[in-house]
């Protein structure tokens, strides 16, 4: 056979990069990872999509069945009956696939029959097939989606989506775990579309890596990775996580001691503690720094993957390690304290994980941008607290005040508060440590369209209880004691002043705050409580300051009349004046002060005592 001759059999294999000879359909994979160019080495199926060293996809003009597959019409298709191709186990076709459902292209995909199941037959499936992807028929490789099924439970353990540039490789997408079809995936137009209202399965982890031309590896890149952790009764809260990193290069002057590689830059997570008797509790933690990421890093192997086998990724295992150590220059720290009525079908059921988890609750780019915050769904009933400090352990601490956990060193914290149980807007809760000790010491109350807080508190003692750096022991806290005391404080200060003055509030609010598990029960309250206050404030202060007008005006008349011999004109009582004395009015307005003052500190049952001697206050006539 002549050298010429040797070639042209090589490359009659539709698709094949190097065929040698045809391998019984029994060979198992390889137990050994291989690089890109050792194709040659692994199953037969790994030669139709072989690389170059440096990673290029052979040009599929140059395939002997490349006019063939160009001529057919959208539906079409044919088998590849080659010299060193298993029969029946390559499909090549024409379809239209919607990338941008405005402009659908036509694209030619080889689909390659990985598992020799006979799921060609069928246009191919999810289990151990192979997606060739020619998007516009051009000739060049622009994607490869690669189903594997490792443990031959009837549903895929990993899916790769391969990116190519000009016929380079570049990317690759991976997606790991149990992946059954009911998951919050799927794949349309050979793309990954996540279901962002579905539950993140347990332990699945999504990762990406870059391809080094260079060193023919896999390095990580972008988001690496996106994972969750198994749920357990009795093991702890549900978490997400969500890591992104970048290659860096060598520089003496950065925070890596001047050593290439790549960095984790943000890490976010998110935490779910389901007990549906009393409400799911959701909390967020972010950081944005820098740290070396090999440290961390585990090379993942898979005997199905096509060359290079050995990717790269931080594991479920070691994520918890990794995160509590984190060299963080930022924090943000998010907790759920209701839900949102504006997004509809986002609230989880207990023991799910779903988008308002493990996309809403991490960081945004609202007020304080850090490094990896996206942009979330949910608006409203969140609280963020933003951290400037650098810290490599987060810890968190009680107020008394407010009577919340917070995170210790968090230089500022907002609110936004409405749209549940039918209210719309309401207003923002601001909180600011002035004094720089790491906690806060002033709240900050406004209304919708207003400059000025409505009410605003500031304490010298914080009454703080620090709780450590275990969220999960700081909820296990706050739900056994804070949460039940909380609701009994909110209880005797919203009777003090029903009992004082039936004030006009949302009955959907009210309804919120007398049923509903004990989360909901709590914002529901805080907010009647809130209105109630500044109602009865209001109500208090315009009285005493319309009676001590009056008795001012009534002073003067009295030094004309006694002293100069001048009757003035006389006056009618000011509109909804109380009919308080002087005396009356400034005794009220001084307990009024002493009553805001232990609202603001969080006493509420010392508010009730105020709310009780104003009472006393009003009966003396």
């Amino acid at each position: 056979m002549t050298r010429g001759l040797r070639l042209a059999l090589a490359l009659a294999g539709i698709l094949a990069g190097v065929i040698p000879q045809v391998l019984p359909s029994s060979e198992k994979p390889v137990e050994r990872p291989l690089a890109v160019g050792q194709e040659a080495s692994g199953p037969w199926w790994m030669r139709p999509t072989a690389l170059s060293s440096e990673g290029h996809f052979l040009g599929l003009k140059n395939r002997t069945l490349w006019k063939k597959a160009l001529d057919l019409l959208p539906g079409e298709s044919f088998f590849v009956d080659e010299r060193g191709i298993p029969k029946d186990r390559i499909l090549i076709r024409k379809e239209t696939v919607a990338l941008d459902p405005d402009d659908p292209i036509e694209a030619i995909v080889w689909v390659i029959d990985d598992g020799e199941d006979g799921s060609l037959s069928a246009g191919g499936d999810f289990l151990n097939d192979c997606y060739v992807v020619d998007f516009d028929c051009d000739g060049i490789v622009d994607r490869i989606v690669d189903y594997i099924e490792g443990d031959e439970n009837g549903s895929p353990n990993e899916v790769e989506i391969r990116e190519f540039e000009n016929g380079a490789l570049k990317s690759v997408l991976v997606l790991r775990g149990d992946l059954k079809e009911d998951g919050p995936w799927r794949f349309s137009g050979y793309d990954l579309v996540i279901d962002r209202n579905a539950s993140f399965p347990e332990n699945a982890v999504l990762y990406r890596n870059l391809f080094d031309p260079d060193g023919g590896r896999w390095i990580a890149a972008g988001l690496c990775p996106l994972t969750a952790s198994e749920i357990e009764p009795g093991a702890g809260p549900r978490t997400v996580y969500r890591i992104h990193v970048d290659p860096v290069k060598p520089d003496p002057d950065n925070d890596l001691d001047g050593q290439g590689g790549v960095s984790i830059r943000d890490i976010q997570i998110g935490f779910l503690f389901g007990e549906p008797e009393s409400g799911t509790l959701q909390a967020g933690l972010a950081m944005s720094g820098q740290t070396l990421f090999e440290a961390a890093a585990t090379a993942v192997f898979h005997p199905k993957r096509r060359p290079p086998q050995e990717t790269v990724a931080i594991l479920p295992e070691t994520l918890a390690e990794t995160s509590a150590g984190f060299p963080a220059g930022e924090t943000g720290f998010s907790w759920r304290e209701g839900p949102d009525a504006r997004v509809s079908g986002a609230e989880t059921a207990s023991g799910t994980i779903s988008a308002e988890l493990w996309d809403d609750l991490f960081w945004t780019c609202e007020r304080r941008s850090l490094k990896g915050a996206g942009i979330s769904r949910r608006d409203w009933n969140i609280r963020r607290e933003w951290s400037g400090r650098p810290s490599e352990h987060r810890e968190y601490y009680y107020s008394g005040v407010d009577r919340k956990i917070h995170l210790v060193g968090a230089e500022e914290g907002w609110i936004r508060v409405g749209h549940f149980a039918g209210l719309g807007d309401t207003g923002e809760i601001r909180m600011y440590d002035t004094d720089g000790n790491g906690f806060f010491d002033r709240w900050e109350f406004h209304l919708p369209g207003r400059a000025r807080p409505i009410f605003s508190a500031s304490v010298q003692d914080e009454k703080v209880r620090r709780l450590g750096s275990d969220l999960e022991e700081a909820v296990l806290f706050y739900r056994a004691e804070a949460l039940p005391e909380t609701l009994a404080e909110n209880g005797i200060i919203l009777e003090a002043i029903r009992s004082f003055r039936d004030f006009d509030l949302p009955v959907e609010l009210t309804a919120a705050a007398a049923g509903g598990s004990d989360i909901e029960r709590r914002l529901a309250q805080d907010v009647l409580r809130d209105l109630a206050f500044f109602r009865l404030r209001d109500f208090l202060s315009t009285h005493s300051a319309q009676a001590l007008i009056q008795d001012s005006r009534e002073g003067a008349s009295e030094y004309f009349e006694r002293f100069l011999g001048i009757r003035p004109p006389a006056r009618g009582r000011l509109p909804g004046e109380s009919g308080w004395t002087g005396e009356q009015a400034w005794t009220i307005a001084g307990l009024l002060a002493r009553l805001e003052e232990a609202y603001g500190q969080g006493n509420y049952t010392a508010a009730a005592g105020w709310i009780a001697r104003i009472k006393d206050a009003m009966r003396l006539q």
